[in-house]
């Protein structure tokens, strides 16, 4: 038998453009995404942005409802703390640090975003609350939070808890389980608040005035607590890109973020390409055509920042944005991501 060597050659051709081809594959999407990013150089980078904690002292084993500076209310009750053993504790003070993050801006400046690993939220709020008592943590059995909002709605939230245990160390949010009532809300709920005004004589007037609050009863978390909705469209979603302008800027000291006010939503830039210096959005985090947002960039090199903004953009499909990152003081950039 003659033995074809042209068909020989075929075959080893096929096979060798095969094998090219799938090693090409695979070195390509492990060049792509550094989904490692140093933690602790992207949480420097916040540190001059995020929010002072305020401070608040109650005795456990009682009943109290604080207001913190933006109108979230705290309804502790008599066991509404434990410790790490799980006994209720009945007695003592308790310390509280809370944060609250009602707008889009404050979110981002504390490194917080409005995104589950499955799809994006809309939020009614954020809070960070932390619990000490003598130096040590203080863990939740259930307590009450009402975040406030400036006019009544009937849209549905639910209290979402959060956790920075991923890749890049941001806030990511997971549903509360078992929701129902306690930790769902179907519509707003009217309170009242007593403000002390100063009138125009100096003296003093006592008003009584009517606030609209999503209001969870049973709330069993400290740490990172969020009052949200899925974000459910029918416009189509697209995903969206910013360039750096030279590798110096990368995934181990700079961080991108899409702010979308109209849903109070966050969404993260956290997949980054060496290759074309890319940032790009995960995409089950894709965002909808048509919306209004601002993209920002902020790095730190060598201890000097750098920003870029882009402000005020229709979202269109496939948008790849070149960022002319410009040195700016710390204290001029917490004023513009303040302002959103």
């Amino acid at each position: 038998m003659k033995f074809n060597f042209k068909s020989l050659y075929i075959i080893l051709f096929v096979l060798l453009n095969m094998i090219v081809s799938c090693t090409t594959k695979f070195n390509n999407t492990s060049l792509i995404y550094n989904t490692n990013p140093d933690k602790t150089k992207l949480n420097q980078l916040f540190s001059s942005f995020r929010s002072v904690p305020q401070q608040f002292t109650i005795t456990a084993g009682t009943s109290k409802t604080i207001y913190a500076g933006n109108g979230t209310k705290f309804s502790f009750y008599p066991n509404s703390f434990k410790d790490a053993s799980g006994t209720i504790i009945t007695n003592g003070t308790i310390n509280l640090q809370i944060v609250e993050m009602y707008k889009v801006g404050n979110m981002a400046a504390n490194r917080t975003t409005a995104a589950t690993q499955d799809g994006n939220l809309v939020s009614g709020g954020q809070i960070y609350i932390n619990a000490t008592m003598n130096g040590q943590p203080v863990f939740a059995n259930k307590y009450g939070i009402g975040f406030k909002q400036n006019t009544a709605s009937t849209s549905s939230m639910s209290l979402y808890y959060g956790n920075t245990n991923n890749d890049d160390s941001l806030t990511y949010w997971t549903a509360a389980n078992n929701l129902g009532v306690g930790n769902t809300a179907f519509t707003t709920k009217v309170d009242s608040e007593t403000v002390i005004i100063i009138n125009l004589s100096g003296g003093v007037d006592t008003v009584l005035r009517f606030v609209n609050y999503y209001q969870f009863d049973s709330c069993i978390n400290l740490n990172w607590v969020n009052c949200d909705n899925p974000y459910g469209t029918n416009a189509p979603l697209t995903d969206l890109t910013v360039t750096m302008p030279d590798t110096s800027f990368n995934a181990t000291n700079t961080e991108v973020f899409v702010l979308m006010p109209a849903i109070n939503c966050v969404v993260p830039l956290n997949m980054y390409n060496p290759v074309t210096r890319k940032f790009d959005i995960y995409h089950n985090n894709y965002i909808p055509v048509d919306m209004k947002a601002t993209v920002f960039a902020i790095s730190n090199k060598n201890g000097n920042y750098y920003y870029y903004e882009h402000p005020g953009m229709i979202i269109t499909t496939g948008i790849n944005l070149t960022a002319s990152m410009t040195p700016q003081s710390s204290t001029d950039i917490l004023s513009r991501i303040s302002s959103m």
